[in-house]
């Protein structure tokens, strides 16, 4: 291979550094960069902002170096690269990281190192270079416009949001990369895994545990006996008895299931688990397959059938850039949701337009929405565009009782076989109210989305179809053993 295409791949330059692994041994990246390494930098490669969520020691943190690394030292351009931590000492080990990937460099690869300090390094022949801060540091130079900006295990930093605010403020149009261990539910990383189901601004990957490869132990001589959640684990995730042995004496050691699935989470949802506090179970959410989509102001959740009837739930907002306006579309019969509205920012005479629209296309179905608050507008709007086939609904305390316990009766009775993960999470991440009456939503997030599935499948009842019938879908999931959702990778939806 020519050098010149060598320093034209990050996963080419990348293989040739050379890491200190676990056992303080200097190794080629390559020789031990796993799958999900590769993934990683593949994505960092094509996209502006990337958000990682990970478990423990999986590597994250060094693909993402090396591949800061391979932009500074192959740019002809001086371009600087940021790395922040919470602490001047942890900013300071990255670079570390740096120093080894240059110092262990093949000789037909090496060029000049012009400044070498401790916060920071740069090449003379182009002035590139990385700099080191402390995210509790207000001496960033303003005078550096970074071409990357790395933020590690940013759940711990203090003041994370406006941290970040700041440094984006010195991006421009370069790449932003934070990753971490989970912290707590809520925290700044969450928000952003949150919001990336509603939104694109940032790409967001999830690292389970299992795709590191030391995560592994022998197993004894006499073997061992498998628990279901075991079995079902090693299926669905595709794991070895090794893998599996591990997890087990893991949580032995740290003698908390519940501290493990935190401290090595396989999905978003159970690194930030609510268990205690969540309206609905484990159990209860786990009889709920996914819909995996993008996120779009109108996103297709499963085919239109021409023969079905359907009803569109909607719950209004001020499209002012906090809560969501949602209107979604739901199928009689199987209770599958067909399409989704959903916007913070879209006027609301333009969504009761595109609301409008949509009852046109499945064949002028029923609009039922909640009339209080901004639903007048609504309703108003509807009335002086001629459009009449709504029904509005006036939102009690106890009428909002009523719609929780429809949407638990319909999840015990294998009603609702199928929701997209926004969706899903939103629901998932109900908490208890304080008043022990209906559920709300977390510090932070959202309820709109399970508010207009409610309504839709409320205005169902109000539908009617030519003929009865059982969804082949449904019944093939009720046929199945579906899997607890929580094993679901979200990044790579080729694991199941």
């Amino acid at each position: 291979m020519s050098l010149g295409s060598i320093l034209r791949s990050s996963q080419d330059f990348t293989d040739r550094l050379c890491i200190v692994d676990k056992k303080s041994n200097l190794v080629k990246f390559g020789s031990v960069k796993t799958d999900e390494q590769r993934k990683l930098i593949d994505i960092l490669d094509n996209s502006k902002r990337v958000a990682i969520v990970k478990a423990r020691q999986l590597g994250a943190t060094t693909a993402v170096r090396a591949h800061c690394f391979h932009e500074v030292y192959t740019s002809p351009k001086p371009v600087r690269s940021a790395c922040i931590s919470n602490k001047s000492r942890s900013a300071e080990a990255l670079l570390r990281m740096d120093r080894t990937f240059y110092k262990n460099l093949p000789a037909k690869l090496k060029r000049p190192m012009s400044d070498d300090k401790a916060m920071g390094y740069s090449f003379g022949s182009t002035g590139a270079g990385a700099l080191a801060f402390s995210a509790k540091s207000d001496s960033q130079d303003r005078g550096y416009t970074f071409s990357s900006i790395h933020m590690s295990e940013f759940a711990f930093f203090d003041h994370a949001a406006e941290v970040l605010a700041s440094w984006e403020a010195t991006a421009d149009e370069g790449r932003i990369i934070i990753e971490s261990t989970p912290n707590h539910y809520g925290d700044e990383l969450h928000n952003i895994a949150l919001d990336s189901m509603y939104n694109d601004s940032w790409k967001v990957i999830m690292l389970p545990w299992f795709t590191f490869p030391s995560y592994s132990k022998e197993l004894p001589k006499g073997g061992f006996e498998m628990e279901d959640i075991e079995v079902d684990l090693m299926r669905e995730c595709g794991l070895t008895p090794e893998q599996i042995f591990w997890r087990r004496c893991k949580i032995e050691t740290m003698k908390s299931e519940s501290l493990f699935r935190h401290e090595y989470p396989i999905t978003i949802e159970e690194a930030y688990s609510l268990s205690e506090a969540n309206f609905f179970t484990e159990e209860e959410v786990g009889q709920v397959q996914i819909i995996e989509c993008k996120p779009s102001y109108k996103q297709m959740l499963s085919p239109i059938n021409k023969e079905s009837a359907y009803c569109i739930g909607v719950d209004t907002a001020g499209g002012v850039g906090k809560d969501y306006s949602v209107a979604m579309a739901v199928e009689k019969g199987s209770n599958i949701p067909a399409v989704c509205i959903s916007s913070n920012s879209v006027p609301i005479r333009k969504f009761a337009e595109d609301i409008i629209r949509l009852s046109e296309e499945l064949n002028g179905c029923l609009v039922f929405f909640e009339e209080n608050n901004h639903g007048h507008a609504l309703k108003e709007i509807f009335n002086s565009l001629g459009f009449n086939k709504y029904q509005a609904f006036q939102t009690t305390m106890r009428s909002k009782i009523s719609l929780y316990d429809m949407l638990r009766s319909y999840i015990h009775e294998d009603l609702l076989p199928l929701l997209d993960r926004a969706t899903f999470t939103e629901m998932r991440n109900l908490v208890r109210s304080e008043k022990g009456l209906a559920p709300e939503h977390p510090p932070n997030g959202h309820d709109d989305r399970v508010i207009a599935l409610m309504l839709a499948l409320r205005g169902l009842r109000d539908v009617s179809r030519p003929e009865r019938f059982i969804d082949p879908r449904i019944r093939d999931l009720q046929r199945a053993k579906r899997p607890s959702q929580k094993l679901t990778n979200p990044l790579f939806n080729n694991r199941r």
